[in-house]
């Protein structure tokens, strides 16, 4: 569900989000999509990050695509992502992003997508990101959970507690 509503409001991006998430009639949408003419179709979304009302991007098996008009027409972005299949997507209002891939590890851009690096976790399944206020990187794959806190050039296991490492999300 998206409400141009909470774009549209004079509230900060993240005040935005907060009263979205906590609007208590959400009206549940009809799951079947026909894409418009002319729009790219790459198969199946597995992940979805939202810069601000109009930047959204989504992890597909093709990659990364962007919208930058709030979903009205959508674009490749995949310059230097090597990995096809892209599950899990993290950014934050500064421009920052990470990929998690099935088997290819992390990837990251610093410039909203239009560019990614390999950042480590290589020949993972990362299916889960998550990014502090404080730039703390978290990541789950099948291995477990793993940290960076230098924006993704090194991870470290962060296992402590957990039953299983297997993480999903």
């Amino acid at each position: 569900y998206w409400s141009s509503d909470v774009c549209s409001s004079d509230l900060s991006f993240p005040q935005r989000i907060q009263e979205f998430s906590a609007f208590p009639n959400a009206e549940i949408l009809d799951p079947i999509y026909t894409a418009p003419p002319g729009a790219i179709v790459t198969g199946s979304v597995a992940a979805l990050a939202v810069q601000s009302c109009d930047s959204i991007l989504a992890g597909t098996n093709e990659g990364v695509i962007r919208s930058a008009d709030g979903g009205e027409i959508w674009a490749s972005v995949n310059t230097g992502l090597a990995a096809a299949q892209v599950i899990a997507l993290a950014g934050d209002l500064d421009g920052r992003l990470f990929a998690g891939s099935a088997g290819g590890g992390i990837y990251r851009s610093v410039d909203k997508g239009v560019t990614w690096t390999q950042q480590g976790l290589r020949n993972m399944h990362v299916q889960g990101l998550a990014i502090l206020s404080d730039g703390t990187v978290f990541a789950g794959a099948q291995a477990g959970v793993f940290r960076s806190t230098d924006n993704g050039e090194t991870w470290e296991t962060f296992n402590n507690g957990l039953t299983t490492t297997f993480v999903r999300s």
